[in-house]
């Protein structure tokens, strides 16, 4: 089935979600750029550092899981509330210094971004089921922009001497209108009546575990790579390769603006490209940016390094979760998708830590080594999760 090319209509038509993303983008760009003053200021190690931000893991496995039962108990509330208590953490870990306390905040920033990953996932999955139009890159595109312009404006309110309570208390206001924007009128929020484009709904009961294991494997693998590269790249500029802050904060931000260019090409590649395909070249690319970053002798050289496996594992999340959400049931599909979520998270929380330990026992140079081995086992998960995945016709 070929679809138009009509990103005005798939923007009005994922506007919530499309805002609930860009809320997300900012929250984790701004901690991104923030990592070395955060660090700085726990006084702690690397390794400790990254289990420190492990501790989101459990909390946010939890809410992920919790976030189908949620999001029915409260309806169209449930989107705009979870995207304001996600702004509303980050007030908290910029005005700690103690490595528990600090913890203890982080780990409610992963909650409540937990709850919001699995709602706005769900929304779009939704609206493709009622409009057959493929929108997770899109949308997903909305989240890595976002997290490029807030790491980038970031590393400059670093570079000018503002505090992390400072830059993330003005994420958190600024966030405020989008929470508002991903508001909808309960009629537009509930599952639509008609039925949906032939191809979708083919797992339920038993076949839903499976579908949102092997979803969730490969958002797994894609997440270790882009949280690790967003957690430790600015430190690895810095400290490796002798960047200033502001040329530090470069790392995360161009993660991010690859990310988000890769995705609104993935928008209109998918239309004409297999899945995957797709995927399996995405995945092929980055492993060769993370290849390039570990050898980097230069900032310049990393930087494209990074570019790379930014625009390469850009296209991986979106196109496994549209997978998901296309082959469950509607009845099921929230659940399926917080199933894959819950296994991708642990990889974005993973990343950070495993990396920080490789870091303390080796180097951060191979920390970026192994990112790339990991990513080699994206294309053989691909036609796996393909085949449980009703594709449209």
């Amino acid at each position: 089935m070929t679809h138009q090319l009509h990103p005005f209509a798939d923007l009005r038509a994922s506007r919530a979600a499309m805002a609930s993303f860009v809320v997300m983008g900012a929250v984790w760009g701004a901690i991104a750029a923030m990592v070395p003053d955060l660090r700085a200021a726990l006084e702690v190690s690397d390794s400790l550092f990254g289990l420190i931000m492990f501790t989101t893991a459990a909390v946010s496995a939890v809410a992920m899981m919790l976030a189908p039962r949620l999001g029915r108990a409260l309806g169209a509330r449930a989107l705009p509330l979870a995207t304001a208590a996600m702004a509303a953490s980050l007030l908290m870990p910029g005005h700690l210094d103690a490595p528990l306390a600090f913890a203890l905040a982080f780990a409610l920033v992963g909650g409540t971004t937990g709850f919001v990953e699995v709602l706005m996932n769900d929304r779009v999955a939704g609206i493709e089921a009622a409009t057959g139009r493929p929108l997770m890159n899109l949308n997903h595109a909305g989240y890595s922009l976002s997290f490029f312009a807030t790491a980038v404006l970031t590393g400059l309110a670093r570079d000018a001497g503002l505090s992390a309570a400072m830059v993330f208390s003005m994420v958190a206001l600024v966030s405020a209108p989008l929470v508002l924007m991903s508001t909808e009128a309960p009629a537009a929020a509930r599952a639509p009546d008609a039925p949906p484009p032939a191809g979708f709904g083919a797992a339920a009961g038993g076949g839903v575990a499976v579908l949102g294991a092997l979803g969730g494997l490969v958002i797994l693998a894609a997440s270790l790579a882009e949280a690790g590269t967003e957690t430790w790249s600015a430190l690895h500029l810095e400290r490796i390769l002798g960047a200033s802050p502001a040329e530090g904060a470069l790392g995360p931000a161009l993660l991010g603006l690859s990310m988000g260019l890769g995705r609104l090409a993935g928008q209109a590649v998918s239309r004409h490209v297999g899945e995957v395909v797709l995927m399996q070249g995405g995945a092929g690319l980055a492993a060769a940016g993370a290849l390039l970053v570990a050898g980097a002798p230069s900032p310049g050289v990393a930087f494209a390094g990074f570019a790379m496996l930014g625009f390469g594992v850009s296209v991986i999340v979106p196109i496994a979760l549209a997978m998901v959400g296309r082959g469950a049931a509607e009845p099921v599909r929230a659940t399926a998708l917080a199933q894959a979520s819950v296994l991708g998270f642990v990889g974005y929380i993973a990343g950070p830590a495993l990396m920080g330990l490789l870091s303390d026992l080796v180097s951060l140079r191979l920390s970026f080594l192994a990112v790339g081995v990991a990513l080699l086992a994206l294309p053989l998960l691909a036609p796996l999760l393909a085949r449980r995945a009703n594709p449209w016709r």
